[in-house]
């Protein structure tokens, strides 16, 4: 596996260039939006978590956008959750996600997830 950082996107590839997962992030008033695309693995969702931690020291209002992601492991549900928690000890500060697939929506509903975070269609 292949990490490669450009401008405003990080993309983890297997060896053959096959996209494995990639976070763009980009800036729309004071709120940062990190679009995933691919397969959140547990592998990626440490650097996932560091993206997520990284947004939230510099800005007080998140949007994940799901739409490019297939798979979401058990890691990548945690790091959402310790931003989460992070932001929620901050007033004003909000974590919201976008664009999830229905397999994707599935995984948090089976889990509660779907009750603790702000989830858009």
């Amino acid at each position: 596996m292949n990490r490669h950082i450009e401008q405003d996107c990080v993309r983890w590839e297997e060896d053959d260039g096959k996209l494995l997962f990639s976070i763009t992030e980009t800036l729309s008033g004071d709120t940062v939006t990190l679009s995933l695309s691919g397969t959140l693995s547990s592998v990626v969702a440490p650097a996932f978590e560091d993206e997520l931690m990284a947004a939230a020291c510099v800005r007080s209002r998140i949007a994940v956008d799901f739409s490019g992601l297939q798979v979401i492991s058990s890691g990548g549900l945690k790091a959402l959750l310790t931003v989460q928690r992070l932001l929620d000890q901050r007033p004003g500060s909000m974590l919201k996600l976008r664009a999830m697939s229905p397999a994707v929506h599935a995984t948090f509903a089976e889990i509660g997830f779907d009750e603790l975070f702000e989830i858009e269609s």
